[in-house]
This record gives C-alpha cells, structure tokens and sequence, in this order.
C-alpha cells in the first residue's frame, strides 16, 4: 500500500542536490487524510499514525527523490519519541538526508513542531 495517496496527501515536497560528496535533501510537508481506512481502524474514536506508515512514507519520498524504484534493505534504527495523533490541517514534516552512492538514509519526522521519529535507514534497489 502507498502511504501518500492513501494515508496522506500529496503535499510540498522540495529536493535539493548538497552537492556535498553526493548527498541529497528532502524536504516534505504531507497532510494527513482524516478519513484514511488507516487511521479509521488504528484507532476509532481516537486515531495514530502507525510507525510502520511513517516508516513507509518515508521509503516512498526517498524513491520519489532519487527517481528509482528502491526498497529499505537496513534498518539500523528507528526511535519513536512521541505519537502522532493528527489533526485536520496540521502536516507532519519529513526532513530526509541521502548518501546518492550508498543510499544510506537519515531521517527526522516532526509534527506540530516536535519531533516525532528520527531513523536510518539504507536503500536498495528493487529487485522484484
């Protein structure tokens, strides 16, 4: 399942090339969609963000960013300081920084001004 479109929006999505041994910034501000069958069903009544769709979206910017079709072959970790429990018209922030050569990823997601994960990851190309 595709996280944006299906539980967030498209929204502004901004790449820049550091230009720095070949690292490559991501900037994304997506909307949650309040009437996802993802947050419908975790939680009725009171809904969160599952820390898989984080980790899935930000799989998807990185693809998006490097224009190829990668999957995460490394997690080397993952800290989930706080929930996201979304509110109409407030986007949850993804500051992503890649290695172009090792795909190697780090990543800070933010929502309402605090930061809600940071992870690192490394990228492969998709073999299937």
């Amino acid at each position: 399942m595709k996280m944006i479109g299906e539980l967030f929006c498209e929204g502004g999505f901004v790449v820049t090339d550091l230009g720095e041994e070949g690292r490559i910034h991501c900037s994304a501000s997506l909307l949650p969609l309040m009437d996802s069958k993802v947050l419908a069903a975790h939680f009725p009544g009171k809904p969160i963000v599952p820390g898989a769709c984080i980790v899935a979206a930000v799989s998807e910017l990185v693809c998006r960013t490097m224009t190829k079709k990668l999957q995460i072959s490394l997690v080397k970790n993952i800290k989930f300081m706080s929930l996201i429990e979304p509110k109409e018209g407030e986007p949850i922030v993804f500051e992503i920084d890649i290695e172009r050569e090792t795909k190697k990823v780090k990543a800070v997601v933010s929502y309402c001004d605090a930061v809600s994960c940071k992870m690192s990851l490394t990228m492969r190309e998709d073999v299937s």
